[in-house]
C-alpha cells in the first residue's frame, strides 16, 4: 500500500503569475519540447531541451485531481489551479520501472505540470527548464503582415544560443538550426523588418 501522498507546490522560477493559464501551443521536435502558455495577456514560453516522459490530459480529465484535496492544490483567482506546479511523491514517477528510466536517476527527476483550461500536459526532465515571457499578443500582433506571420514568429525556437546573434551589434543569442536571433531570423525569412524587441532568455541554473 502506498502511504504517501501527492504533494502540489508552485513552481517558483515562472514568479509573478495571477491568472489561469487559458490554454496552450505545444511544439515537439529534434531540438526538445517547447510549451506555450497563454496567461492573460501574456505568453510563457517553457522550454525542455531535454525530458523523458510527456502526458497530456483534456480538460477535467486529469485522473489525480478527482483523487486529492482542493486544499493541496494551489490555485490563483481562488478556484483555478496555478498553471505551473512541481508535483512531489509522483505516483506517475514511481508508475516507471528502472529500466525505463535509464540513463537518468530517479531521485534526480522532477515532475512539472502545466495546467491550461483546455489540457494539462505533465513532463519528466532533469534539468529545469528555459523560461522566456513574451509580449501581450495584441502588441505582439500590431508588429505583422499576417496572423500566419504572427504564429511563425511565436512558434520559433528560444534564444540558447550558445552562440550570438550574427547580425552586427545584435546581442541576443541565436536560436537551434539557425544562426540569428528569433527577430533576424524571422526578417530573413519573411522579408520585412519587425519592430519588436528579441527577448532573451532566463534560467536560475
Amino acid at each position: 500500500m502506498r502511504l504517501k501522498i501527492e504533494i502540489y507546490e508552485k513552481w517558483s522560477n515562472v514568479g509573478g503569475i495571477n491568472a489561469a493559464a487559458g490554454g496552450a501551443v505545444l511544439i515537439e521536435n529534434k531540438d526538445g519540447l517547447t510549451l506555450q502558455l497563454f496567461v492573460k495577456r501574456q505568453i510563457l514560453v517553457i522550454y525542455f531541451k531535454r525530458f523523458l516522459a510527456l502526458s497530456i490530459h483534456e480538460e477535467f480529465a486529469h485522473p489525480r485531481f478527482d483523487l486529492e484535496e482542493d486544499s493541496a492544490i494551489p490555485r490563483v483567482e481562488e478556484r483555478y489551479v496555478f498553471p505551473c506546479l512541481i508535483v512531489k511523491n509522483s505516483y506517475w514517477l514511481d508508475s516507471f520501472s528502472e529500466s525505463r528510466l535509464a540513463p537518468f536517476d530517479r531521485r534526480e527527476l522532477i515532475h512539472y505540470r502545466f495546467v491550461t483550461l483546455s489540457n494539462t500536459y505533465d513532463v519528466l526532465a532533469v534539468q529545469e527548464p528555459l523560461v522566456n515571457w513574451l509580449e501581450d499578443k495584441s502588441s505582439v500582433s500590431a508588429n505583422f503582415h499576417s496572423e500566419a506571420d504572427r504564429r511563425f514568429f511565436e512558434q520559433l525556437n528560444p534564444e540558447d544560443g550558445p552562440e550570438k546573434c550574427a547580425i552586427t551589434a545584435c546581442e541576443n543569442y541565436r536560436i537551434a538550426l539557425s544562426r540569428r536571433c528569433r527577430v533576424h531570423h524571422f526578417e530573413m525569412i519573411r522579408g520585412y523588418h519587425l519592430e519588436i524587441e528579441s527577448p532573451s532568455l532566463s534560467s536560475d541554473n
